[in-house]
């Protein structure tokens, strides 16, 4: 196995604590994350990336349910995807965060497709972002990421893992997974408490299905435009 689905998470976030861990419709969100990423398709090992330190709650959790992890420094996140690079042999890797619980796993097998038959080291969907927020992903190969753990110096960079490719994009070969139409104008993912407020909308309205798709949550929300303003408050970047 060569391909590994990487997922950072942690409780400490200063915005919402604890969030990967709250519940909507009784059910943890980062199981909901775990449970539609067992849909890819693709050949995949999911791993999800924590710090050591003040975590021990989600490390029962991910232990009490199975669920393979890796710890790591908390801060120097890009460290984190390295040393868990290593010690698995991931020879490419899926870049995920813990704040997107409704990831869809069609487009990581898209992602996975486009990268697997082209020359680019590393492919997203957020540089040029026409799927909405919430539905990020990132590929990268084993070299990139050791490429990128030589020359990222800066705090910032080491923190957010893949921001030197975006500020060095002469450095690397850059593909973009794009939408046919732009719904980037859609926030999905959970920063915030407005955020969760939203998901669980949406989760309950789908339920018991939890594999809904990204066309599905649109379609959804613009048949209820007035669920956008829950947390529209927010910046979309």
């Amino acid at each position: 196995m060569d391909t590994f689905i990487f997922v950072q998470a942690r409780q400490g976030s200063t915005r919402f604590r604890n969030k990967v861990l709250n519940k909507t419709n009784g059910t943890e969100l980062i199981k909901i994350q775990y449970k539609r990423l067992l849909k890819v398709k693709s050949k995949k090992k999911i791993v999800f990336l924590i710090p050591k330190t003040k975590n021990q709650k989600l490390k029962r959790f991910l232990i009490s349910n199975k669920i393979k992890f890796f710890e790591g420094k908390e801060n120097d996140v890009l460290s984190r995807y390295y040393e868990a690079a290593k010690k698995f042999k991931a020879k490419k890797i899926i870049r995920l965060t813990g704040d997107c619980p409704l990831i869809d796993h069609r487009l990581l097998d898209r992602l996975i497709r486009f990268f697997n038959s082209s020359k680019f080291s590393y492919v997203s969907n957020i540089i040029k972002r026409s799927f909405p927020h919430g539905m990020d992903m990132e590929m990268f190969n084993y070299n990139t990421l050791e490429k990128i753990k030589k020359s990222a110096k800066s705090k910032f960079d080491k923190e957010h893992v893949t921001s030197y490719i975006t500020k060095n994009r002469k450095e690397f070969l850059i593909g973009h997974l794009l939408n046919i139409k732009n719904e980037k104008k859609y926030r999905i993912t959970v920063d915030y408490r407005e955020d969760l407020k939203l998901v669980d909308k949406i989760i309950n309205y789908f339920k018991p299905n939890i594999y809904f798709s990204t066309k599905q949550i649109v379609n959804y929300l613009k048949k209820k435009p007035h669920l956008v303003k829950i947390n529209s408050k927010y910046k979309i970047y």
